[in-house]
């Protein structure tokens, strides 16, 4: 069936998102587990012609910010004092930890270690990083 009018949600889903917005919903779907949305994102990534490797480095920067809210959190920082640290506002800190909650040091630890793995792959074998990066994306809990 056709639509005859055309929608704020039409329009939306044809302007192409910064790759930072994209990131930052990359990344809660991940953490949620959808597979299914991290692999549409990267996809509309990669039709605007982002760089798998920028892609995978700006994953491992927020899941690095991530592991270090969680780190500071887990020492017995306040939000304000982690974002002093962190150079960052409250606000993004509860953010993090909210978006984060249900995952350890350790799960951040590990998808911290795969993307490193991926980012080198993608230096040295494209095609073998870029499948690794997708295979990154499906195994997450789908």
């Amino acid at each position: 069936m056709l639509q005859s009018k055309i929608d704020y949600d039409i329009v939306n889903r044809f302007i192409p998102r910064p790759l930072e917005e994209n990131t930052f919903s990359m990344v809660d779907a991940i953490l949620n587990g959808h597979c299914d949305e991290s692999i549409r994102i990267y996809n509309d990534l990669i039709v605007q012609n982002q760089n798998s490797v920028v892609i995978c480095g700006s994953l491992a920067t927020q899941f690095r910010f991530i592991y270090q809210v969680l780190h500071l959190k887990n020492q017995g920082y306040s939000n304000d004092e982690i974002a002093n640290e962190l150079n960052t506002k409250s606000g993004r800190i509860f953010m993090t930890l909210k978006k984060s909650y249900g995952h350890d040091e350790d799960d951040i630890l590990l998808i911290l270690s795969e993307l490193a793995e991926i980012d080198e792959a993608l230096k040295i074998k494209k095609e073998e990083g870029e499948l690794k990066l997708e295979l990154f994306f499906i195994k997450r809990r789908c």
